[in-house]
C-alpha cells in the first residue's frame, strides 16, 4: 500500500524523491476546509524544494481517499511511535524512509506490475508528456505542475517531445485531408 500511495502521488503531483519521502501529515499534506477530513493539498515549503520556491497543489479526491485508508490502516503498523511522516522509516527508527529505499520500491513495483523500468524522476517527465500531448503549447501548465521557476528550464528539458507531437498532428491533418467528411445534401438538389 505504501508503494501504491507513492506511485499515485508521483502520477498526480510529480514531486522530487526527497520531497516525496519527506511528506508529513499537517505540514505538507493539509486539510483546507475538508468536510470529510481528507487531505486536500500538498504543500512543499520553499526551503525544501530544489528551486527554493514553495507551491501548493490540490490533491485528487481519489488519492485523498487512498491516503486516508493508508493513514488509518497501514501507517500505524509502519510508525508505531506516531510519526507524522507519510512514509516513516519503520522498524522503530525515527525519520522518514530513505530515498534509496523508496527509489528501489517504486522501480521494482513498476517493473513487476508494468514490465518497464520507472524511477521516481520519470514521473516528472510523464506528467509533462501528458500535459503537452493534450495541449502542445501548455509549457506554463507543465512548469507549474513541476514547480519550476523558469519556463525555459521546462522547455529545454522537454522540447524534444515537440517534433514527435508535431509529426503526429501533421499526420492526423493529412488523414483528414485524404478522407474528408461527407458533405450533407441540402435537399434542394434535383434528382436526375
Amino acid at each position: 500500500m505504501r508503494v501504491a500511495i507513492a506511485i499515485t502521488i508521483l502520477l498526480n503531483s510529480p514531486v522530487r524523491l526527497l520531497n516525496l519521502v519527506s511528506l508529513q501529515f499537517g505540514t505538507h499534506l493539509r486539510l483546507y476546509g475538508s468536510r470529510h477530513g481528507l487531505i486536500t493539498h500538498l504543500v512543499p515549503a520553499a526551503h525544501e524544494t530544489k528551486n527554493t520556491r514553495s507551491y501548493e497543489q490540490p490533491v485528487d479526491p481519489d488519492l485523498a481517499k487512498m491516503i486516508e485508508i493508508y493513514r488509518t490502516k497501514y501507517h500505524p503498523l509502519l510508525a508505531p511511535n506516531g510519526s507524522a511522516f507519510l512514509f516513516p522509516a519503520g522498524e522503530g527508527l525515527s525519520g522518514h524512509l530513505a530515498e534509496c529505499t523508496m527509489y528501489s520500491h517504486v522501480n521494482l513495483t513498476f517493473e513487476k506490475e508494468a514490465g518497464a523500468y520507472a524511477n521516481p524522476n520519470l514521473f516528472r517527465h510523464l506528467a509533462v508528456r501528458f500535459i503537452l500531448e493534450d495541449s502542445p503549447n501548455a509549457f506554463e501548465d507543465a512548469r507549474q505542475m513541476l514547480g519550476d521557476k523558469d519556463p525555459a528550464v521546462v522547455s529545454a528539458h522537454y522540447a524534444s517531445m515537440e517534433p514527435v507531437a508535431a509529426a503526429r498532428r501533421h499526420h492526423e491533418r493529412l488523414r483528414r485531408a485524404r478522407n474528408p467528411a461527407p458533405v450533407p445534401k441540402s435537399g434542394r438538389e434535383k434528382k436526375t
